[in-house]
């Protein structure tokens, strides 16, 4: 992989990306009850994360890309991001080492970029910026496809692990997943349970 981190930015007349512009058509979701119905397994569920962006999804499918989303396979060619740098090309790759880094990164094929796997389901879509008014892109809405500066402190995917709104997220992404699977945990359930053993208290005392 070449870097050369000395080069400014290009503009759009001298870069490219491995990104194709076509939109990605959704696959069907599937849910819970199929499953368990036989209907469909999970092992065909469609785990690319690119495939739902932008979309409503079910708590089922949004577990699944949460714990079990697509990774890539040991001889999966990695996309890269390519750049003009002083009359040669440069490319920057993105690779497992960078999955491997950051618990909360996956990659989407079908986009051939980055994205937060808490954000795009667990944020507004206007949380950025210091009044949060600002419309949130790459990681959350959109892929990250520009592979320059991904590392270090300076690097996108640490200034993403920074935001508050992408700790948030991630907070309420593991309290989905809790909830999910053991639904007596969520609030609504424990005071449902809790007014329940309090009627059938009342209804004891009633019959003497």
């Amino acid at each position: 992989m070449n870097v050369d981190s000395d080069c400014s930015t290009p503009g759009p007349s001298n870069l490219k990306s491995s990104l194709d512009t076509p939109q990605p058509e959704a696959p069907e979701l599937f849910t819970s009850g199929q499953v368990e119905k036989g209907e469909v397994s999970t092992a065909h569920l469609c785990r690319d994360v690119g495939h739902f962006i932008g979309q409503k999804i079910d708590d089922f499918t949004k577990h699944v890309l949460l714990e079990d989303p697509w990774k890539p396979t040991k001889d999966y060619k990695f996309p890269f991001y390519s750049r003009t740098c002083g009359g040669r090309e440069v490319n920057n790759f993105v690779s497992s080492k960078h999955l491997d880094a950051f618990d909360w990164l996956v990659l989407s094929d079908v986009q051939k970029g980055l994205y937060c796997k808490f954000c795009p389901w667990f944020t507004s879509r206007n949380e950025g910026g210091y009044q949060k008014n600002v419309r949130l892109g790459v990681l959350v809405t959109k892929p990250l496809t520009n592979f320059k500066n991904l590392m270090g402190k300076s690097g996108d995917l640490e200034c993403h692990e920074r935001l508050e709104y992408h700790k948030s997220a991630v907070i309420a992404g593991n309290n989905f997943l809790k909830n999910f699977h053991d639904p007596t945990l969520e609030v609504r359930n424990q005071v449902g349970a809790s007014h329940l053993s309090q009627v059938q208290e009342n209804w004891n005392v009633m019959k003497g």
